[in-house]
């Protein structure tokens, strides 16, 4: 399985199958985007959560 699991307001969430040492694996990357997070209504987002669904 690889490809992007959230892709929210200021950052993104990802798996992705690689090779370490020769063997697969998959490994999580997770990355702030920091251009979205510049705007001024983002920067109040994140005190606040939003609810999961199970």
């Amino acid at each position: 399985m690889a490809g992007t699991l959230v892709d929210a307001l200021f950052y993104a969430r990802s798996v992705l199958n690689t090779r370490i040492a020769g063997q697969p694996v998959t490994a999580m990357q997770e990355s702030l985007l920091f251009d979205r997070f510049s705007a001024g209504w983002v920067q109040a987002l994140p005190p606040f959560r939003m609810p999961r669904v199970p």
